[in-house]
This record gives structure tokens, sequence and C-alpha cells, in this order.
């Protein structure tokens, strides 16, 4: 496809898969366009080396979001925050080339020593454009429960005392044998959430 026709496939799908969700009640309080886009979205046509293209994508999925359900958060979602510069260099190509969002969104898997770190790079993010913003990934090892545990306190901890909206934990429910995922929070053999979860209440 030329990207004159990706701009308008994007829309069209956003606009289905919007319009499906409408029509059966289920519209989102959020809408994450894309995921963990720090290169871009529909690449190399879309890549951030090219972000007038990336950015005319990216508002051709936000406008069919708002077109469909107005009070849905579109959402921007970079992997990474700890990578500064990184996170730099795409929002300040999207915002330079009238990128449109409503809430910036990141994952981050480190430790509990540097959540403080990378939730004040999250701040930083949000205070530069005008965005909240909320960590939409979190995981940790489920056979080190505790040491995921307190990292998921560190990381909602940094987040309240910056104004973060929350967090996500990717992905609790994975277990063996269904996955070899190994940063999911349940126990294989019980069936049963591990004592990583407790971390949303001691928080």
């Amino acid at each position: 496809m030329s990207y004159s026709q990706m701009r308008a496939a994007m829309g069209t799908y956003v606009d289905q898969t919007m319009t499906v969700m409408r029509n059966n009640d289920v519209l989102p309080t959020w809408v994450q366009i894309g995921n963990e886009i720090n290169s871009g979205i529909c690449r190399p046509v879309g890549s951030v080396s090219s972000p007038a293209q990336m950015t005319g994508l990216l508002n051709a999925a936000y406008d069919q979001v708002k077109a469909v359900s107005p009070n849905s958060t579109v959402c921007i979602h970079l992997a990474q925050p700890q990578k500064y510069d990184v996170m730099t260099t795409f929002f300040s190509r999207f915002a330079a080339n009238g990128g449109k969002w409503d809430m910036s969104v990141f994952s981050s898997y480190g430790s509990a020593d540097v959540a403080a770190g990378i939730v004040g790079n999250m701040k930083r993010i949000s205070d530069a454009y005008g965005k909240p913003f909320l960590q939409s990934e979190f995981g940790g090892r489920v056979d080190r429960a505790s040491s995921t545990q307190a990292a998921l306190v560190a990381y909602i901890k940094a987040l309240k005392a910056n104004g973060g909206q929350g967090i996500f934990y990717w992905e609790p429910e994975c277990m063996s044998p269904f996955t070899g995922y190994n940063m999911g929070a349940w126990d294989s053999s019980s069936k049963r959430p591990t004592a990583i979860m407790n971390g949303f209440t001691q928080a």
C-alpha cells in the first residue's frame, strides 16, 4: 500500500473495530493505538524516522476512535521508559507533527530499586506534553514471587507519588502448561494467584 492507502486502511480498521464494540455496548475507557510503538507503526512507512507519516497513521486511528466513542481515552504506548532519550525522540517528533493523544502509557519490567527513577521518567514525559500517564505493563518472574511483589509495590508507590493513573500486570493468569511465559502471577499447581498479587493491596 501507499502511505495514503495505509492511512485510509488504518481509519477503516479502527472504525470497524470500535463500531463492533459500540454495537455490543462494550465501549472501552481506554484505547491503545499500537503496542510498544517506540519505532513507529506500520513500519517502514510509519517509522519514527518518518515522523509525518507516523503521525498521520496514528492520527487516523485517533480520529476514528473519537468518531465512534468521543469519551474513550486514546493512549500512546511506549516501552522501556528508562531509555529517556528514546521516549523524547518519539514524543518530540509526534508532537511536532500534530500528534493527537490523550494519555501516555508505558511498559516497564524493572526491579524495585529502579522503579522510582523509571516512573520519574514517565512523569517528565507527562509534564512535557501535558498528558496524564499510567503504566500499562508490569511483570516479574513468577518463580521469584517475593521480589516481583516488592517491585510491584515499588512501582505503585512511585506512581501514586508522581500522579500516575494506575498500573496493569501483564499477564497475571499465565501459567504452565498453557504457556511457557514465566512472568505471570498464577501458581500452576493450585491454579490460584501467587503472593505477587498481594502487591496491589500493600502499596
